[in-house]
């Protein structure tokens, strides 16, 4: 069990450089919400997108019912389309998890990685991401990757809950690849499917989207949170 991570982008941003990336080319930016104006705020291009959620009953059976219609088609879709995805295998890693899916995705954008560093490790685990448990206990095996995130998480503004504590926000990642928007969540044994797209601007209203319908599942909780990461100005 690790401390939870803030969604915060100077801290993630930071984070980068903790993980490997003495000059990260892109930059974690807040999104201040899915209708067309505040998206249009976003800086482009858009290379992924971060949600923090509250989960709850609504979203859970959402997601599963996805999972269990989209099992085939997804199979197929992995065949064709090359996809770091990794399951999370440590309570309050979901921070974490979201950032590697997110950096793992763009590593011909994201700049050089130090060798022993903790992505490097990753990068050398290709023949992996076909597994993502296999992956998972790779991930969850780095001692170095837990010192990176422990850092991490107690920087920011919000007071550190203990590592027991019942924590119901969960991060999840949003990319674009194979003209598709993939929901990448470690909780999960594969990425669901969204939206159609084909470019920044498509992919961005693609995760809206899908962040929407999340949102109206739990109307009542102001706790969703989005960051988007994008090229470094």
């Amino acid at each position: 069990m690790w401390l939870p991570l803030e969604n915060n982008p100077d801290v993630m941003n930071k984070y980068l450089v903790t993980l490997g990336i003495p000059e990260p080319k892109l930059q974690f930016v807040d999104v201040f919400g899915v209708t067309p104006d505040l998206l249009a705020m976003v800086p482009a291009p858009v290379h992924a997108v971060m949600l923090v959620y509250p989960i709850c009953k609504a979203t859970e059976n959402r997601t599963q019912e996805l999972e269990d219609a989209q099992k085939d088609e997804i199979d197929s879709f992995l065949e064709r389309q090359h996809v770091f995805f990794t399951r999370q295998l440590i309570g309050n890693a979901c921070g974490t998890i979201a950032i590697l899916h997110a950096v793992m995705n763009n590593l011909a954008v994201i700049g050089d990685i130090t060798p022993d560093s903790p992505l490097f490790a990753l990068t050398e685990a290709k023949d992996l991401t076909s597994d993502s448990m296999e992956l998972g206990v790779k991930v969850a095996r780095q001692e170095n990757l837990e010192q990176a995130h422990q850092s991490a998480a107690v920087e920011g503004v919000t007071q550190n809950q203990p590592v027991e504590a019942n924590i119901n926000l969960h991060f999840v990642c949003f990319i674009c690849a194979g003209g598709r928007c993939l929901e990448l969540d470690g909780r999960k044994d594969h990425p669901l499917l969204h939206g159609a797209c084909n470019d920044s601007a498509s992919f961005l209203k693609a995760a809206a989207v899908a962040i929407r319908e999340k949102m109206n599942l739990n109307p009542d909780s102001y706790e969703f949170a989005i960051t988007a990461l994008v090229d470094k100005r």
